[in-house]
């Protein structure tokens, strides 16, 4: 995470942040599932400064990354340690869950446990999933590229028995997780491994 944080970090930041009409998620904070030391929320919050986020993690380490970074936004970016796999908080009213590179590690079995979870808040406030994963396109990546992808994706189920996704997959896993979860857009640049994905209750 560290080498990809000062690596292909700019890049992704920018796609995240145009990808997502982030302004409108001001009823509540933006939750941050998996966040790690906040990175991901900290920009974010640089850019949208109507907007509050929650990281949440295991072991949130976020000490040491908030002395690299000026008190402005991190008074609008907390932490909070929190298991995927339980119940989110009972006070916790979010806007938005956003999860960056989450479910690509996890099968399918446990991605729908943790979005099981996540439905009650959404049907309780009408709050949004949106996801920035890995996204196969069949054959409209190049050559070289498409390998790196695929490799990926025999890595994942080696460790963990997870896998690389194509939209469609996406989507019937989110629909399994509760039959009204629906994909509202989808954003995937040329070249781009990564898509950046909006599901909410319909």
């Amino acid at each position: 995470m560290t080498s990809w944080s000062t690596s292909l970090a700019t890049l992704y930041y920018g796609i995240l942040a145009d990808a997502v009409d982030w302004r409108s998620f001001t009823s509540g904070p933006v939750v941050d599932l998996g966040g790690g030391n906040g990175h991901v929320a900290i920009d974010l919050a640089t850019r949208f400064p109507s907007l509050e986020f929650i990281v949440q993690d295991l072991l949130p380490n976020e000490s040491a990354f908030k002395a690299t970074v000026p008190p402005e936004p991190v008074s609008r970016v907390t932490y909070q340690v929190q298991d995927a796999f339980n119940p989110q908080p009972e006070d916790l009213e979010p806007s938005a869950y956003f999860l960056k590179a989450v479910f690509h590690d996890w099968p399918d079995i446990a991605c729908i446990q943790i979005l099981k979870i996540l439905v009650s808040k959404m049907l309780k406030f009408g709050s949004t999933v949106i996801m920035m994963d890995q996204c196969l396109q069949e054959g409209k990546f190049p050559l070289y590229f498409e390998g790196v992808i695929r490799h990926s994706d025999i890595f994942m189920f080696s460790l963990f028995g997870a896998k690389e996704r194509t939209l469609p997959e996406w989507e019937a896993m989110f629909a399994t997780a509760h039959s009204r979860l629906r994909l509202e857009k989808a954003v995937q640049p040329s070249g781009s491994e990564s898509a950046v994905m909006q599901f909410a209750i319909t």
